[in-house]
């Protein structure tokens, strides 16, 4: 009976996959272009895994210089957007999909740049391979986080982009995929109940099968 409740078990709580989507290193941003104030609106485009995912953290290398308050990010859906200096990149849309968990600036590095973790996102399954954004959620911050931007280093940021926008939404600035926000962005795959369910019978099927004729063998032994 053990080896049956082990099967399940096995077919029904699988390995869950865990990827990076989104990696950049770079050299440290400063002045307006590298600042996250309460009136700027910071985000980020980044594609999905091939599978359907959920947000596991996003990471970003901050220093709080001399600001308080709170930062948290969300999801959005992404779409196309060309500004006044005609380049085009990707720039939210719709309502957020998902939101972490607030991040108070007083625990960002002080000295030098740190990596900031945020966690806690709101379950939201996203498509896969779909191209979404996250965003800074800055509007409690008093003063400046200073933040890190840099060329893309890999292929995971190809073709993506950072933006800004300084007067609530109603214009962006495009960076293009030259110069796009440090840190990652880490995906786990949602599991599919009925291919679980599946798997876990026919594993379970199997280890009763080998289970009964080992019975059938050994009652057959004591009968001779």
């Amino acid at each position: 009976m053990r080896y049956i409740l082990l099967a399940l078990l096995l077919g029904i709580c699988p390995q869950v996959r865990s990827e990076i989507v989104y990696g950049q290193v770079g050299i440290f941003a400063s002045g307006n272009n590298g600042e996250i104030r309460s009136n700027y609106t910071w985000g980020q485009s980044f594609t999905n895994a091939n599978y359907i995912s959920r947000i596991n953290s996003i990471a970003l290398y901050l220093n709080r210089n001399s600001a308080s308050g709170t930062l948290s990010l969300s999801i959005y859906a992404a779409q196309s957007y060309t500004d006044s200096g005609n380049r085009t990149g990707y720039i939210s849309t719709g309502p957020a999909l998902s939101t972490s968990n607030s991040i108070d600036v007083s625990t960002i590095e002080s000295s030098g740049l740190g990596l900031t973790i945020f966690t806690g996102f709101s379950s939201y399954d996203l498509t896969a391979g779909n191209r979404y954004v996250y965003q800074i959620n800055s509007s409690n911050v008093t003063g400046a986080v200073m933040m890190n931007a840099g060329v893309p280093t890999n292929s995971l940021n190809a073709g993506q982009n950072r933006y800004l926008s300084t007067n609530g939404g109603s214009s962006y600035y495009i960076t293009g995929d030259y110069n796009t926000l440090t840190g990652y962005v880490d995906v786990t795959a949602v599991p599919e109940p009925t291919t679980f369910i599946l798997s876990g019978g026919a594993l379970a099927a199997g280890v009763i099968g080998a289970y009964f004729k080992r019975r059938r063998k050994a009652n057959q032994e004591t009968t001779n």
